[in-house]
């Protein structure tokens, strides 16, 4: 069961916390300094950080029909959430 943490972020800000199911994803273990969005079986799923100047993203399953099934696809918060991610990934500090 995939389940948002309740760590404020721009990436989640306004996702659902009810996501369709994911046919499989990768076991992770986040940075102790990431943070972790979404978890799935208590294994992080979604993974923000940052590293010097840069930002980073880590999803361990897929976004694409493989293990995302049509469901996940049509999701209405499917195109918030990477809109939002690739927003926050390419977002310039001041």
């Amino acid at each position: 069961m995939i389940k948002l943490t309740g760590v404020s972020h721009p990436i989640t800000a306004g996702v659902d916390a009810n996501w369709p199911a994911l046919l499989g994803f990768q076991r992770l273990v986040a940075k102790p300094d990431a943070d972790v969005l979404a978890t799935i079986d208590g294994w992080p799923l979604l993974v923000a950080g940052r590293f010097g100047k840069g930002r980073s993203l880590a999803f361990a399953s897929d976004i694409a029909p493989h293990w995302a099934p049509q469901e996940f696809l049509d999701w209405p918060g499917y195109a918030r959430l990477w809109g939002q991610a690739v927003g926050w990934l390419t977002a310039q500090e001041g």
